[in-house]
């Protein structure tokens, strides 16, 4: 099955020859693997692999290295690092804001595109003040 998806070049008679071996892959997939997967198997890769790689093929060519590189990197700006600015409650709304914010700033700064904020994590103290000197700062 790796072989055949590494091709330069596909014939019908090639793109069918990998889905039957996609699909003979599966099912000793599913086999080893059923019984220890908390999501069923519920793997978005998998379901491009099984469902959506052959007809990308026939409408695309090649596949020259398949990846979701684009997809992760987007999950990570718009979903990962605004979920570490939340403060866990009612997450999905915050997340939405967060993003929406960040829509708005790109289109009103057409020089520079900002970066999603990050959380700042304070691990040293600036200074410390006593009370009994209060007078000293007032």
């Amino acid at each position: 099955m790796y072989l055949l998806s590494r091709k330069e070049n596909y014939e019908e008679s090639d793109v069918t020859l990998l889905q039957d071996s996609i699909n003979e892959w599966l099912k000793l997939f599913i086999e080893l693997f059923k019984e220890h997967s908390k999501s069923e198997l519920q793997f978005p890769k998998l379901h491009s692999w099984v469902f959506h790689i052959c007809s990308s093929i026939r409408e695309f060519g090649a596949i020259n290295g398949y990846t979701t590189e684009t997809y992760e990197s987007l999950h990570k700006d718009y979903v990962k690092k605004p979920y570490k600015l939340t403060n866990k409650k009612e997450i999905e709304k915050q997340i939405m804001k967060i993003i929406r914010r960040k829509a708005i700033i790109t289109e009103s700064s057409s020089k520079e595109i900002p970066k999603t904020p990050i959380a700042l994590k304070y691990s040293k103290k600036l200074y410390e003040f006593c009370i009994q000197n209060a007078e000293i700062y007032i």
